[in-house]
């Protein structure tokens, strides 16, 4: 949200591709911030105002997979094209308790099965907000972010956090979102999971702090980047930024 007082912020990243969630369509973008004009957006959502945007700032073509499915919501299956090809799942995983998600699994495992085909090579990239952390997981809990995490390393993803902190998911020290703003109420929810092929090309990967992102009101959330090696491809997901 309030996109237009953001960019500067999100410029300094120097993303290559960035993963953008409850941001306005690209015509309410493109009209506030005449730059945008020009480079590839692809955006899902119902309401023009807030939904979720994969923007590309150096020229790779990207594009909707056709087996995105509305009902999945704020998960999206593009194809990213350019120095570094590959495939990804941006996710803004709106999990809406209402949706009966104790019951059945959320948007993001959903589109694991609805977009199999997509899903099922090996230069998948699955990163954004999840809105998940296993401290909140439910006895057998088919929505539980333990299942999640299995079920992507079970595809040979690594969580690029976790592979460099070396902690394990539910115990982390560094939060990338903070509940009302407030810097005592830190939460681990946003995640970056790349092929596990990838780690040889990493160059640095980095977690915005609070001080920076959200104590001077740009966000709730900070972003996670990721730099490798030759391409200069950024991956950031810089929930609500």
């Amino acid at each position: 949200m309030g996109f237009e007082r953001k960019l500067a912020a999100l410029s300094s990243l120097r993303p290559d591709i960035a993963i953008l969630c409850e941001v306005a369509c690209p015509e309410r973008l493109r009209s506030q911030l005449p730059v945008l004009e020009g480079m590839p957006i692809v955006w899902v959502g119902n309401k023009a105002n807030k939904g979720l945007a994969v923007v590309s700032f150096t020229g790779s073509r990207i594009e909707l997979d056709s087996s995105y499915r509305s009902n999945n919501q704020f998960v999206a299956p593009v194809h990213v094209s350019g120095a570094k090809s590959f495939r990804l799942l941006a996710t803004w995983d709106h999990n809406d308790r209402t949706e009966g998600l104790n019951r059945r699994p959320g948007p993001l495992l959903r589109c694991l099965v609805d977009s199999a085909d997509f899903c099922s090579r090996g230069d998948l990239v699955v990163a954004g907000d999840f809105n998940n952390n296993p401290r909140w997981d439910k006895p057998n809990g088919p929505n539980n972010m333990s299942v999640l995490a299995q079920e992507l390393a079970r595809r040979q993803l690594v969580s690029l956090y976790h592979r460099g902190t070396g902690e394990a998911f539910g115990s982390e020290l560094r939060g990338t979102y903070w509940h009302y703003r407030r810097s005592a109420m830190p939460y681990h929810i946003d995640y970056l999971f790349v092929p596990m092929t990838w780690l040889t090309d990493l160059v640095s990967f980095e977690l915005g702090d609070y001080d920076a992102w959200c104590a001077n009101g740009l966000s709730d959330h900070a972003p996670l980047s990721a730099e490798f090696r030759d391409t200069e491809t950024y991956l950031t997901p810089p929930s609500r930024v």
